[in-house]
């Protein structure tokens, strides 16, 4: 499906025999002839791509040897309203559709049916394909921005992106590592006017992928395709500008292609990043450099150095509401600064080399070093439901830590015949450590039990070594045409050693002095031996297995609390994990599947371990040694329906996990101190169930769309409070319709989201909470004569269920105005004014079985900033639009095959 956003032409045949294609291609304002115009042809019956190229320089389009049937042609470029034929093939061998004229307007063409309009969104497979072109966004907008306005995607204040509550956990372009780790570098500094298709996919991992036996391991991964015309000779974005209030903004993304290597450069500089995400005034720098190579199709390599660094300086407020049982509460509250200066630096690589047909080595190689040094100030105070005082006190911390770590990881996959037999072989090493210094100043003030207060005043010092090793292999035995086995092993050893060394005064102001309370250590060591069967059943495109593990464990580990042993303990632990996957394909255009997995687990040594450790005045932790094994069982569900004839797509997932003896935490809280003891026990019944669904419907051709996307979850966690077992049942349902209407130079949509959240306690039901978020949203983007456009964004949202000072009704309103210029309008100056009504704030909450937490940062609301933007793309001394092999062809290109994310890519 994938290749499909990369490959170029299409037409059709109604013959027996084979046919010829050709055609021109042509801009009809000023008759230029356009080179690079991306040429498809599909099915017409279920949107399959059979063949695809791009015009050369002389804007010609060739397609040879095609099959009699009936097909769509799609012609597309940047910029340019798509030609849309559907054109039976006839007696002739060859068809020539002549000159075909791009414009901005809906055109008929004699004997051809034309227009402009795209499927918004594609559910196929196990990926949600979404075109970036029927999301608008303004001129110069990054990866974030649009993924902003796609359906059931969030981004979070920090960049995070969720799809229907789902964590994406990876960023790829065109189904290749850019920048993996960091998200962010990409979805801020890559320009949207790039991306071609953007896709969620569910991801099985690299052993999967290279042996065909799906362990049942998925990545939730956003895959971004890129447009052919950006992927030769070289592109380069460059934004720069400076606002109200000191705010400043810059970015670039410099791409070049050369023969069989691309070169990526991107780089970011601001200090609104901060503010629009409600996260305190942050000064971000970020840039990295990508080189990809291939040679003779055998030897592929993607390296990549990544900078990240900030300065954040944040305040503000935290609420929390303490579950302390028989319908009691005490509310603790703290105004707090923190300032982080961080800097990070790491560098990967990957080899893959296929030395032969029946051979693939992955070898990666990664080494990361991190600084990090943050200061804070917290001003707290505990009070009763009577809103007598409890305690209250000041804290003061400072530290500053550095991080190495060196990570390589081998995979050898060797196909051993035609027939299926296959031996998978995988090793990784990680190494890594840590050293920090800092100091704790804590003053702690009872005012009810008489206690005597507590002053602290440390100098902190800690290090820390880790080291892991896996190795994994399988082998597969095809036993008929249907039915196949594998056996796989994989033995994990790891060892860890951490040291916090605490130190007060001595009578000469030096910190000397060892303090036996607060200085605590661990080394431990780790093996865990994993034997599974997986047994698959195969019909066409569906299959299903079944799979068993027993993993027998091996650990031991020991603790310290200042200068004393306190805990020493080994044991061995069998875990079984049975596993069914069903996965049930009819065609591209319906597909289900469902994976049950269960899972025995055990405590952690730490939660074992019976010592007391003191974290603070107000905390205690002591372990339970006694505790049992849980065991989980999880079920996870996605089903899709497409129909490219209605160009319609509807999609449902879903998830269900139940576990029994679950660890959680038994809370005992001193009424008279506020101060909080946990231990850990086992209880049964903690559940949780999740379902999610989105659908678009496309209104003909009138440039009408409508979308709906919802999410709807229940959580029954449980904790002990002053030894009573808490039951939290949480419902959180969210529902999200849109209505776009896409024209040639207008866009405009009008969007409502509603978010309802009910928390009920069987201890302290005093503490139920019903919070209900209703927003109404309208997008605007109008594209004027003399290239002005005009960007307004408006979100209505009405809040209620929370402290009187958030229950508010609030209106965010961004706008932005821009004129282009320059040959191609390839230069902008943008003015954009942020929050015009002044009312953002930053405010989150979460909720467990022991606490309710509400928190507001203090932030900058509105600024104005004026940018100038540039772009530039040259395609080259190759333009003749036909993709080359190496680089090009795997970004692109008419060739057919896998989409990436099947490939064996990371």
């Amino acid at each position: 499906m994938v290749l499909t956003l990369f490959f170029p032409c299409v037409v059709l045949a109604q013959n027996t025999g084979n046919f010829d294609l050709s055609g021109k291609v042509q801009d009809s304002a000023t008759n230029e002839l356009m080179s690079a115009v991306t040429v498809r042809l599909m099915k017409k019956s279920d949107g399959k791509l059979i063949k695809g190229t791009t015009t050369d320089v002389k804007g010609e389009f060739v397609m040879t040897d095609l099959k009699a049937g009936d097909y769509r042609l799609l012609i597309s470029f940047v910029g340019y309203n798509s030609i849309e034929l559907d054109v039976p093939f006839g007696k002739a061998p060859k068809v020539n559709f002549g000159t075909l004229k791009m414009m901005p307007n809906t055109t008929a063409l004699k004997g051809v049916d034309v227009t402009g309009r795209v499927r918004p969104i594609v559910l196929k497979q196990d990926t949600v394909e979404f075109n970036a072109g029927a999301f608008k966004v303004k001129s110069g907008a990054n990866v974030e921005e649009l993924l902003k306005k796609l359906p059931g995607v969030e981004v979070d204040t920090e960049g995070n992106i969720t799809y229907n509550g789902e964590r994406i956990e990876k960023i790829e372009v065109d189904g290749r590592n850019f920048f993996s780790n960091d998200p962010k570098m990409t979805t801020r500094n890559l320009p949207s006017l790039m991306v071609d298709k953007v896709q969620v996919v569910d991801k099985q991992s690299d052993e999967s992928i290279l042996t065909g036996m799906d362990d049942g391991t998925r990545t939730k991964v956003l895959n971004l395709s890129i447009k052919p015309d950006m992927k030769r000779g070289g592109v380069a974005n460059i934004n720069g500008g400076y606002g109200t209030r000191k705010r400043y903004a810059g970015d670039m993304m410099i791409n070049f292609f050369d023969k069989n290597a691309r070169y990526s450069l991107l780089g970011n500089f601001n200090n609104t990043e901060g503010v629009l995400a409600g996260e305190g005034d942050r000064d971000a720098r970020r840039i990295g450099f990508n080189y990809e190579t291939s040679i003779d199709k055998k030897f592929e390599m993607v390296s990549e150095v990544r900078y990240d660094g900030d300065n954040n300086n944040k305040s503000g407020r935290v609420v929390r509401e303490n579950l302390l049982g028989q319908d009691k509460r005490n509310i603790y509250n703290e105004d707090y600064i923190d300032l982080t200066r961080r800097n990070d630096l790491s560098g990967i690589t990957r080899i893959e080399w296929k030395p032969d047909t029946l051979t693939t080595i992955f070898f990666t190689p990664e080494l990361s070093w991190s600084r990090s040094a943050t200061e804070s100030v917290q001003s707290f105070e505990t009070r009763n439901q009577d809103n007598d005082l409890i305690n209250k006190g000041v804290s003061k911390r400072s530290n500053d830590n550095a991080d190495v770590s060196a990570l390589a990881e081998v995979h050898f996959s060797r196909k051993l015949n035609t027939k299926g037999r296959h031996l998978y072989l995988g090793l990784e090493g990680r190494l890594s450590q840590s050293d920090g210094s800092g100091s704790n100043v804590l003053t702690t003030d009872f005012a009810q039990s008489g206690k005597e207060d507590e002053k602290i005043d440390q100098s902190l010092n800690s290090n820390g070594k880790s080291g892991r090793l896996v190795l994994r292999s399988s082998y597969i035995e095809p036993l008929s045409r249907l039915w196949a086995l594998q056996v796989n092993y994989r033995l994990e050893a790891q060892y860890r050693k951490n040291l916090r060394e605490a130190f007060n005064k001595d009578p000469n102001g030096e910190y000397t002095i060892l303090d036996e309370v607060y200085t605590r250590g661990s080394t431990s060591s780790f093996q865990n031996h994993s034997l599974g069967l997986n047994l698959r059943y195969k019909v066409d495109r569906s299959h299903i297995t079944f799979g068993m593990d027993a993993r027998p464990s091996f650990a031991t580990t020991v603790s310290t609390i200042g200068n004393k042993e306190v805990f020493n303990k080994s044991r061995v632990v069998w875990n079984y994990a049975p596993s069914v996957r069903i996965e049930y394909r009819k065609s591209d255009s319906i597909m289900f599947n469902l994976r049950y997995s269960g899972r025995t687990s055990h405590a952690s040594m730490e939660q074992l371990n019976p010592a007391v450790v003191i974290n603070s005045p107000l905390n205690k932790v002591v372990g339970n040694p006694d505790l049992l094994p849980s065991f989980s069982h999880s079920v996870r569900f996605m089903g899709n329906y497409n129909s490219p004839r209605k160009k319609q797509s509807f999609g449902i997932m879903g998830r269900l996990s139940f576990t029994d003896n679950a660890i959680v935490d038994r809370r005992t809280v001193d009424p008279e101190t506020g101060a909080v003891q946990t231990t850990y026990e086992n209880v049964s019944g903690v559940a949780s169930v999740g379902l999610g669904f989105m659908g678009s419907l496309p209104f003909g051709r009138t440039g009408w769309s409508f979308f709906l996307s919802g999410r709807g979850g229940y959580e029954r966690t449980k904790a002990y409070i002053n030894n009573e077992l808490n039951s939290a049942h949480i419902f959180s349902p969210t529902l999200s319709p849109k209505l776009t209407w896409r024209g040639d130079n207008l866009s405009i949509s009008f969007g409502a989201r509603g978010q309802w959240q009910k928390v009920s306690n069987s201890v302290a039901t005093n503490l139920d909470r019903t919070a209900t978020n209703y927003s109404l949203i309208n997008e605007f983007n109008w594209s004027l004569p003399w290239g002005i456009e005009l960007t307004s964004n408006v979100e209505y949202t009405k809040k209620s269920g929370y402290s009187q000072e958030l229950d508010t009704n609030i209106c965010l309103w961004d706008m932005s105005l821009g004129k282009s210029f320059l040959k191609g309008n390839s230069a902008t100056f943008e003015v954009s004014v942020f929050d015009i009504l002044g009312q953002r704030n930053s405010f989150s909450r979460m909720i467990t079985s022991t606490s309710i937490t509400d928190r507001t940062v203090n932030n900058i609301s509105t600024y104005a900033l004026m940018t100038f933007k540039y772009r530039f793309n040259s395609f080259g001394k190759d333009g003749s639009g036909r993709v080359s092999d190496g680089v090009r062809s795997r970004f692109g290109g008419a060739r057919g095959g896998r989409p990436p994310h099947t490939m064996p890519r990371r």
